[in-house]
């Protein structure tokens, strides 16, 4: 072969690997690595991370024991199929943040929070925020007052259409606080333990729904009563509904008032009209005597549709309360038992 043959297969060889280098840096400046799709880049937060207030880069994968987790599958649990925020493993402070953009998630599913704040989880923000999962522990002592107890809250939310769930909480005073602006919230899958004051306080009046949930030992179980200092907080007109939930009162050791152990009402209601309406359908209440103030019955002029409920009275004697006709009250334990079984069993929830 000529030396003027191999230059000119020499150069062609370049051409070709020049234009070959085109294609790929054209299909390079093409291709967007981040398509948009409406959702936020996911942001972890890990143990490392919460020592701090709010949102972190991950820089652990730590999270709790197996059989601590609250279950998987925020997808099948909230509106939204992906987390923008995962939260994961022991945290070692509040998770606070009070600007969430409207329509963000947040997966807890391995997160856990155990004695590190009064109040460990608030949040605040935009609509339509979805949280799920997340265990929280208080480790207050027995001793501890009803005043100290009363402020405390495992769980705030002061977001509107918010949706939360798989929840677990345990010895705080009250487990989940809907304060100002949260109006139209629901909890669903929710468990809840030696909660020392209000499962849920809604004292702020808004319209919302709870549905499949355990709560196994409230001191009051819902509460829809403002503080005598607030005259604008208006429920009239909103709906407030409680469904396929299980809900159990539990004496305390600490007591607002009245003898030790005790506890309160299922029912805290405003006391000048202006709580919202009650709509209760196939739920179990449980009671083991009297409440210290008060009677076991219903508000009086709140209640809307109600069916297939069920009263499980322990306390002997006559139950301490009247009851619409969509109750059926039973001295049967069993069917708490078999109804607590069958929800473990549905939600697969951890001790």
């Amino acid at each position: 072969m000529s030396t003027t043959q191999s230059q000119r297969k020499l150069t062609a060889s370049i051409v070709l690997a020049l234009a070959a280098l085109g294609v790929v840096m054209i299909g390079l400046l093409w291709f967007d690595p981040n398509p948009s799709s409406g959702i936020e880049p996911v942001t972890e937060v890990t143990e490392a991370d919460s020592g701090g207030i709010s949102q972190g880069s991950a820089t652990t994968e730590d999270t709790v024991a197996d059989d601590e987790q609250a279950p998987p599958g925020i997808a099948a649990s909230c509106e939204f199929v992906d987390a923008n925020v995962r939260i994961e493993g022991a945290q070692g402070g509040q998770y606070k943040d009070l600007d969430i953009p409207a329509r963000t998630t947040f997966d807890a599913a391995t997160a856990s929070w155990t004695a590190v704040s009064d109040y460990p989880i608030r949040l605040s923000g935009g609509s339509d925020v979805c949280w799920h999962g997340g265990i929280v522990r208080g480790m207050y002592p027995d001793t501890d007052s009803w005043d100290r107890m009363h402020d405390t809250a495992a769980f705030t939310a002061t977001l509107p259409q918010f949706v939360g769930t798989g929840i677990r909480v345990h010895n705080y005073g009250d487990a989940v606080n809907i304060v100002d602006h949260a109006e139209n919230f629901t909890f669903r899958e929710l468990h809840l333990t030696y909660i020392r004051d209000d499962c849920i306080e809604n004292d702020r009046l808004h319209g919302g729904v709870v549905e499949d949930s355990l709560f196994d030992g409230c001191y009051t179980a819902l509460s829809a009563r403002p503080n005598p200092s607030d005259s604008e907080s208006d429920g009239r007109g909103d709906v407030w509904v409680i469904r396929r939930s299980l809900i159990r009162l539990q004496p305390m050791p600490t007591v607002y008032k009245g003898e030790a152990p005790g506890h309160g009402r299922f029912f805290k209601w405003d006391n000048n009209g202006r709580g919202p309406t009650l709509e209760l359908h196939d739920n179990v209440f449980r009671a083991d005597q009297p409440p210290n103030d008060g009677d076991l019955g219903l508000p009086d002029g709140h209640l809307g549709s109600c069916s297939g409920n069920v009263m499980v009275w322990l306390g002997g004697g006559e139950f301490p309360g009247t009851l619409p006709d969509c109750f059926t009250i039973t001295t049967d334990l069993a069917v708490w038992e078999q109804a607590v079984a069958e929800w473990t069993t549905d939600f697969e929830r951890y001790d």
